[in-house]
C-alpha cells in the first residue's frame, strides 16, 4: 500500500504480488457480481468503485509484469466526509 499527495488529489496504490488480472478480463473486473472465483460475489471491486465514485474520484487497474496493481484516486477538499 502506498499513500501520494498531489496538489488535488490523495492517491491510494494498492498492490499484491499474484497472478494478476489476465488482460481479456481486465475490462470486466469493475462490473457487479463478476468473479472469477469458484465462490465470490463479484462484488468487492464494484463497491470500491461505487464509494470512489460518491468520493469525487475514481479506481483504476494499472497492469504490470507480477500482480495486480489498483490506483484509488479520491480529490482533496471536496468531500464532507
Amino acid at each position: 500500500i502506498e499513500v501520494k499527495k498531489s496538489q488535488d488529489n490523495i492517491n491510494l496504490f494498492i498492490q499484491d504480488n499474484g497472478p494478476g488480472v489476465p488482460e481479456n478480463k481486465v475490462s470486466k473486473i469493475f462490473e457487479a457480481f463478476y468473479t472469477t472465483k469458484a465462490t465470490g460475489t463479484g462484488l468487492g471491486l464494484a463497491i470500491c468503485k461505487n464509494l470512489a465514485k460518491q468520493l469525487g474520484g475514481d479506481i483504476e487497474y494499472i497492469k504490470q509484469d507480477l500482480g495486480a496493481k489498483f490506483k484509488i484516486t479520491i480529490p482533496i477538499g471536496k468531500n464532507d466526509i
